[in-house]
C-alpha cells in the first residue's frame, strides 16, 4: 500500500509542476488579433510546442521585447534556439502570441528565423470571431 501512495503522491507533483510550467508561457495578457477562418489547435503529443511572446515596447521604446521560454533573446538567439530545438525533436510547432496592435515588421524577422532553422509549423493566437 504504501508504494502505490508514493506513487499517486509522485504524479500529483508531476501535474502540478507541469501545468505550471504551461502556464507561465500564458501569463501575458494580449489583445489578440480576430480570426474569422482557421483550424481549431487539436493536441499532438508528437510535436514540441515552443510559445514566443513578443511584448508591447515599453514606454516611448520602439523595439518589442522577445520572449522565448520566459527569457528575452534576440533573432540571432532565437534562431540558434530554434535551430538546436529543430535538431533535438522531429516535430516542432512554433506559436506565435503578439497584439493585434504589433506591426508586421516585428514578426517578419521571427517568422525568417523558423525558416531558416527549419520550422515550418508557424501558428498565431487569434482569437475566433
Amino acid at each position: 500500500m504504501t508504494p502505490m501512495i508514493d506513487i499517486v503522491f509522485q504524479l500529483i507533483i508531476f501535474f502540478l509542476v507541469s501545468s505550471h510550467l504551461a502556464q507561465s508561457q500564458m501569463q501575458y495578457v494580449f489583445d489578440l488579433p480576430e480570426a474569422q477562418t482557421g483550424q481549431e489547435q487539436l493536441e499532438t503529443t508528437q510535436s514540441t510546442k515552443i510559445v514566443i511572446n513578443l511584448l508591447p515596447p515599453e514606454n516611448d521604446k520602439s523595439d518589442y521585447p522577445i520572449l522565448l521560454a520566459g527569457e528575452p533573446v534576440d533573432i540571432p538567439t532565437l534562431k540558434k534556439k530554434l535551430t538546436y530545438e529543430r535538431k533535438s525533436s522531429r516535430q516542432i510547432e512554433i506559436h506565435i502570441r503578439a497584439s493585434q496592435k504589433t506591426p508586421y515588421k516585428v514578426v517578419e524577422p521571427i517568422l525568417t528565423a523558423c525558416a531558416q532553422s527549419g520550422v515550418w509549423d508557424v501558428r498565431f493566437a487569434v482569437y475566433e470571431k
